[in-house]
């Protein structure tokens, strides 16, 4: 009896080891036979391709390093595995955060922690050097975007003390309006997958701006046509590896945006006709819808506005979606990111004088502020 029980065990045995051999192999031969991808939409970045082989980089071992990366990246249902694991962990481990990313009321939350005094120092002095430069005839306000993390109670995570992070800004301006936009904004107007907040929802932001700069612009959903991008991935959906539901991306649209010229200075003095870059909806990130992402200097000039009004923004990708909504009062919006660009070099392109200035940036970057150049 117990010899049969052996030799069953040990065949059982030997069915799991073939049929795990299997499973390897045919994981090789589709590695092999299946195309390399470009890129991860997930991740938001571009794959690994394959090294180019030579005698030189096989002996010092750089192309074995590469290869791993390679086939790291190339590997066959790598992001269904990642999935897996991120759920696993989430889910049936109780991991607090899966890639260093929270979840809070299917918000999808990288936490900034801890708060780092000699950034908010360096971005007090970054503030004070520009103001002394080029600002002394022009109205200064500064603003300040809280991370979600804001939201989250007291006691569920660490966060910044922002009570504190504004204080610290607050008493360093001079002939600088600060305008608290903390408490005009809830965790529910921000997208759930992404850091950023959304366009449908800044109207009260805008009113609350023009009672804080001094302008009467009254501004209803109803104004716009809200056109829509389903299925959008934030950042932090790719990050997460989490199964949470996807977000719908709105735009807000008026046809005289249409006569909108945007001069981008990044892309050779680029100039197009429309505020929204919709082939950017197919792109890694389809929020660089608004404004086309990422650019050291652009300028919205909008002919239908004859105000004459003009405002200068030194901004992070928060301004981008919302510069369009303030076109209504301003004729012309200069845009500024000197995370891409030196603010030593900025009178050679841009006139400060008689212009409204806004410094707005999210906590993110003021308690990084060593990326502002």
């Amino acid at each position: 009896m117990e010899s049969c029980l052996m030799k069953e065990k040990k065949r059982k045995n030997q069915v799991m080891t073939i049929a795990f051999m299997i499973f390897i192999i045919g994981l090789f031969i589709l590695n092999i036979i299946t195309e390399d991808s470009v890129i991860s939409v997930a991740e938001r970045r571009k794959l690994k391709a394959l090294p180019k082989f030579d005698v030189e980089s096989f002996s010092d071992g750089s192309y074995m390093t590469e290869f791993e990366k390679y086939a790291l990246d190339q590997f066959t249902f790598r992001e269904t595995f990642r999935r897996i694991k991120g759920n696993l962990d989430f889910y049936v481990f109780q991991k607090k955060d899966i890639n260093d990313i929270f979840v809070y009321k299917n918000n999808l939350i990288k936490l900034e922690y801890p708060y780092a005094p000699q950034s908010i120092e360096h971005f007090n002095n970054y503030i004070k050097q520009i103001s002394d430069k080029y600002l002394s005839q022009s109205n200064v306000y500064l603003s300040i975007i809280p991370d979600k993390a804001y939201f989250i109670p007291d006691n569920e995570y660490p966060t910044l003390d922002y009570g504190m992070l504004q204080d610290a800004i607050r008493v360093n301006l001079e002939n600088i309006r600060y305008i608290n936009l903390f408490e005009q904004l809830v965790i529910d107007d921000y997208y759930y997958t992404d850091t950023h907040w959304k366009q449908e929802n800044l109207l009260k932001v805008v009113d609350f701006l023009g009672k804080m700069m001094d302008f009467d612009t009254t501004v209803s959903a109803g104004d716009y046509v809200i056109k829509t991008y389903t299925d959008f991935m934030g950042g932090y959906y790719s990050q997460s590896a989490l199964n949470v539901p996807k977000d719908d991306l709105h735009y807000l649209f008026k046809e005289n945006m249409n006569d909108v010229t945007i001069k981008n200075y990044e892309n050779l003095y680029k100039e197009n006709g429309s505020i929204y870059d919709l082939a950017q909806l197919d792109s890694l990130d389809p929020y660089n819808v608004f404004l086309s992402g990422a650019s050291p200097l652009i300028e919205i000039v909008d002919p239908n506005n004859t105000t004459g009004k003009e405002l200068i923004i030194f901004r992070d990708s928060f301004a981008s979606s919302l510069a369009p909504l303030l076109l209504q009062e301003y004729s012309k919006i200069t845009l500024i990111d000197t995370r891409y660009m030196s603010f030593e070099y900025l009178g050679d392109y841009v006139d400060f004088a008689d212009k409204d200035v806004l410094f707005l940036y999210n906590t993110m970057v003021v308690n990084n502020s060593q990326m502002l150049k």
